[in-house]
């Protein structure tokens, strides 16, 4: 059995902290169908039995014994179940598995006609392309120097590309709340100024000092 692991939270704090532990990670941005229009299916020409697959959201729930996690498993592949079953505590992960059942196939093709190898980090199956590929998007910890070595290096492959918004503060927020000229007088009352600016933004008045 092997798979890819995706996510359909395109921008979390967590997934960008786990999987890009350095700040220089990169996300994909596809979608199923691009995704299965990447894969070349000749694989079903050559041996209908050769792979089996399937994707699908992982069911996160809190496993009691052997009760299974609701009324929708009928939709999993039965022996595929257990890798799309997590407790709630990874819930903020979001995750969409893609898994393949590819058993024996350098044995059963020594000629590869496929060109898939196999070594310790898992299975790689050739794609037609990386027409799948929407977007890449940045580490959103990527410094402004660092972003064009980015571009650089990925450009030829004319993919669109963009660092992650997640932790940029809208513009408009800035300057309602942290505005120089309204806010210096108050500074000494950094609250009575917060409170009242905060004020202003929900009831959409201004505040008369």
């Amino acid at each position: 059995m092997y798979g890819t692991c995706w996510t359909d939270d395109i921008d979390s704090d967590a997934m960008w902290r786990i999987y890009s532990y350095y700040k220089d990670g990169i996300a994909i941005q596809t979608t199923i169908r691009k995704l299965f229009q990447s894969i070349d299916f000749s694989a079903f020409l050559i041996d209908p039995n050769f792979v089996d697959g399937f994707i699908g959201p992982v069911r996160y729930e809190n496993i009691d014994g052997n009760v299974f996690f609701d009324d929708k498993s009928y939709q999993y592949p039965e022996y595929m179940v257990p890798s799309y079953i997590k407790r709630n505590a990874f819930a903020h992960e979001k995750e969409i598995h893609f898994l393949l059942c590819a058993p024996n196939y350098l044995e059963l093709h020594p000629t590869n006609e496929l060109g898939i190898t196999s070594d310790s980090s898992g299975l790689h199956l050739p794609l037609l392309g990386n027409g799948f590929i929407e977007k890449l998007i940045l580490d959103p910890r990527l410094t402004e120097e660092e972003v064009p070595e980015f571009h650089h290096a990925l450009d030829a492959y004319g993919i669109n590309m963009e660092k992650s918004s997640l932790y940029a503060v809208p513009t408009s927020t800035c300057n309602l709340l942290l505005s120089k000229d309204q806010c210096q007088p108050y500074y000494p009352n950094g609250r009575q100024c917060w409170d009242m600016k905060r004020r202003d933004f929900v009831t959409g008045k201004k505040s008369v000092p």
